[in-house]
C-alpha cells in the first residue's frame, strides 16, 4: 500500500519542516556514487548520548542529508517525529522507508502509528496486521492498534462491549 503525503502548514511544526527541507536540499545537491563512499556527518558532541526526540530527529536528518535512502535513518526520523508530536512528518519518513524496503514491518507499523495519531484508524488497522505478518511482535503494536479500534469502535448496545469490524 502506497501513501501520498499531503502536507498542510497548519498541521506541521515549523522546526521539523525547516529541518526536513534543509536535509532534502543538501541531499538533492549532492551526487552519490558508490554506496561504500557514503559517510555520515560527524555527530556534534552536544548530541552524543542525547535521548531528546528533537535531537534524535536532527541526528537522523544529518544522516539522511548524505544517505537519503538509509532505512535506519528514515525509521529513526519517523519515530522521532512521532515522539515530538508531528504525525505528518512521521508519515513522510515512514512512507519513504516503505519505498526503500517494502517488506519492512517497522515501516508499516510506523505508518500505522502516524495514521492513528492523525485519527485515521481505518487506514491504520490493515497496516498493523501487515506489520505483525512481517515480524513485528504483537506486543509492540497492541496499544496503538487498540487505540485505532477505540477510534473506530462500534458499541454493542446489549452487552456494552465494543465490537470491531
Amino acid at each position: 500500500m502506497k501513501f501520498t503525503l499531503i502536507l498542510r502548514p497548519s498541521h506541521l511544526r515549523a522546526g521539523t519542516v525547516f529541518l526536513a527541507l534543509a536535509a532534502s536540499s543538501q541531499a538533492v545537491g549532492q551526487t552519490i556514487g558508490n554506496a561504500r563512499s557514503i559517510q555520515t556527518p560527524p555527530t556534534p558532541p552536544s548530541l552524543i548520548g542525547s535521548t531528546d526526540p528533537a535531537d534524535m530527529l536532527s541526528m537522523h536528518l544529518r544522516t539522511l542529508s548524505v544517505a537519503p535512502r538509509s532505512l535506519s535513518a528514515l525509521l529513526g526520523a519517523g519515530q522521532s517525529a512521532l515522539a515530538i508530536g508531528d504525525p505528518n512528518a512521521a508519515l513522510g519518513f515512514f512512507a519513504r522507508a516503505e519505498q526503500v524496503d517494502e517488506r519492512s514491518g517497522k515501516a508499516k507499523a510506523g505508518l500505522a502509528w502516524a495514521l492513528v495519531m492523525l485519527e485515521r484508524p481505518d487506514d491504520a488497522l490493515p497496516l498493523f496486521a501487515k506489520a505483525v505478518a512481517l515480524g513485528i511482535p504483537e506486543e509492540e503494536v497492541a496499544r496503538d492498534r487498540g487505540l485505532a479500534y477505540d477510534l473506530r469502535g462500534i458499541r454493542d448496545g446489549r452487552s456494552g462491549i465494543t465490537r470491531w469490524r
